[in-house]
C-alpha cells in the first residue's frame, strides 16, 4: 500500500497487532519521550510507519546505493521522518533515534536533508 509516500506492503499490517503491542509498551515505559513531539501514540505509529517505510525503500540499509528512483521516493518520507522525530538536547544526540538512524541513513547514501 502507497499513501502518502509510505510504503507499507502486507507483513506490516498482518503483523500490526505485534507491532502495536510492542510500540505501546515502549510508549509505556518512556521510551518515546525524547523522540516524539508530544509523545502521543499515534505519532508513534506514525513514526513506525515511516521507518518500515525507509527500511522497505533500502532493504533495512542493507543495499549498497540508492537507484535515482529510490532517492526519489525516500526523500519525502525521510522528510517526514525528520518533521516527526524532535532535535535532543547536545548531550543527548549522540544516543538519539536521529543521530543512530536519519544521520546514518542520510551518511551512508549521501543524502541531503533540510530539517
Amino acid at each position: 500500500m502507497q499513501n502518502e509516500g509510505l510504503y507499507l506492503v502486507d507483513d506490516y499490517l498482518e503483523d500490526i497487532d505485534e507491532r502495536l503491542t510492542h510500540l505501546w509498551q515502549q510508549f509505556l515505559s518512556g521510551q518515546f519521550g525524547t523522540q516524539t513531539r508530544q509523545g502521543q501514540i499515534e505519532e508513534i505509529i506514525h513514526m513506525d510507519a515511516l521507518r518500515y517505510s525507509i527500511d522497505t525503500l533500502t532493504e533495512g540499509m542493507t543495499v549498497t546505493a540508492l537507484s535515482a528512483d529510490q532517492r526519489q521516493q525516500l526523500h519525502p518520507i525521510m522528510k517526514q521522518f525528520s518533521k516527526a522525530i524532535i532535535e535532543p538536547p547536545g548531550h543527548e544526540y549522540k544516543h538519539s533515534l536521529r543521530a543512530k538512524y536519519l544521520d546514518a541513513l542520510v551518511l551512508k547514501y549521501d543524502l541531503s536533508l533540510k530539517r
